[in-house]
């Protein structure tokens, strides 16, 4: 059985059926820089299909030039697992001096990699130097696995060919949330109910961390011109972050009852929250991905993203949302104002989203492992 390591900042939950459906067919490591940061607490449930090692070194952390946490690993015992557990192949994801000094490692001990990106065309990043580890880490990569569309233009932009490309879709479990829509939709009307919404309000559903990044006080100003005009429009976030306190205050200045704050919860709790929901708004500066975009289209919800959302390029078109090029408050607003008249196939948005999985993404994965270029 092939041994193989993964090496990541840390886990995220919907990388887990990833990660447990390989490591049932490999021998599977994955080797993270810390258990949880900053702005996030996830936590990592026993398994038996993967072995998760904690790497030691050094962490930073940083506030970025979006107001957002950084997160800055150099993990040296990188070069100690390499050395004395020398897997197969290591899979380095989570760009970051970790990944370029493993990089590194691995091209003097012949250690062959796949270079795992979710950067996107135009995520900010560091140039100079950092761009130079990063250019060595992508032309000396035996394979290249990405996240979708734009992060393979990413790739492609550093010369890479496209033949030597792998899209290993961020997917959640689908399943799941079928089950839960299928589990929630008969009491749709009672649990609007109990939120106060009424049958017929226009409800819109943000889901994700309150932090600048997301462009919060962007959708509350667009949101305070639609309620001025249409008491039908509700707006439903769910979250946590540094701006809470500032959606509890903007809420109360400018009487926004329709305006409806949760903290983040478990999916089955947050799906009945997508039963009540006509549309996603996720219109972030800067969105590797987004995978409530998976999740909201899991119960045949459209989306209104912005441009730098990752998600976007490989899951909206005219009949599953739309895509904000010009993004501010009037264009936002008009949008909203322009899908709420629009009757959208749910049947259309739930098949897109049905190819975009996790099964896919296993087979993906390990077809590269067995039959590509190792």
């Amino acid at each position: 059985m092939k041994k193989i390591a993964v090496l990541t900042n840390i886990i995220p939950p919907y990388r887990l059926p990833l990660f447990n459906g390989v490591g049932e067919k490999v021998k599977l490591d994955i080797l993270i820089c810390t258990k949880n940061e900053k702005n996030r607490s996830w936590d990592i449930p026993r398994t038996s299909n993967f072995k998760v090692k904690k790497l030691f070194g050094i962490s930073v952390t940083l506030k970025n030039n979006l107001n957002d946490y950084r997160f800055i690993y150099l993990k040296f015992s990188i070069l100690f697992y390499l050395l004395f557990k020398r897997p197969d192949q290591l899979i380095i994801g989570d760009a970051s001096f970790t990944s370029y000094f493993a990089a590194l490692c691995c091209k003097i001990l012949g250690v062959k990699y796949i270079w795992w990106n979710e950067t996107l065309p135009f995520t900010p990043i560091n140039k100079g130097k950092v761009d130079k580890l990063r250019k060595f880490s992508i032309k000396n990569a035996n394979h290249h696995f990405v996240s979708g569309t734009l992060a393979k233009e990413f790739i492609l932009n550093y010369g890479v060919s496209k033949n030597n490309i792998t899209v290993i879709p961020d997917a959640v479990d689908n399943e799941m949330y079928f089950n839960f829509s299928q589990k929630f939709q008969p009491y749709k009307e009672e649990i609007k109910d109990s939120m106060g919404i009424l049958k017929d309000d226009f409800v819109l559903i943000y889901v994700g961390q309150f932090i600048d990044r997301k462009n919060i006080n962007l959708m509350l100003e667009a949101y305070k011109e639609l309620y001025s005009h249409d008491k039908t429009i509700k707006f439903i976030m769910v979250g946590g972050g540094e701006l809470t306190s500032n959606i509890f205050s903007f809420k109360e200045k400018y009487n926004l009852d329709g305006l409806i704050i949760k903290d983040f919860m478990p999916s089955e709790e947050l799906a009945r929250l997508y039963v009540v929901s006509d549309l996603l708004l996720l219109v972030s500066e800067s969105e590797p991905w987004g995978m409530v975009v998976n999740e909201a289209m899991c119960f045949g919800i459209p989306v209104l993203l912005s441009r730098y959302v990752g998600a976007g390029a490989d899951l909206v078109n005219k009949n599953t949302g739309e895509i904000l090029y010009d993004i501010n408050k009037e264009v936002l607003s008009k949008t909203i104002l322009d899908m709420k008249k629009r009757t959208f196939n749910e049947k259309i948005i739930l098949d897109k989203v049905y190819k975009w999985n996790n099964k896919h993404a296993i087979r993906s994965f390990l077809q590269e492992l067995q039959y590509g270029h190792n």
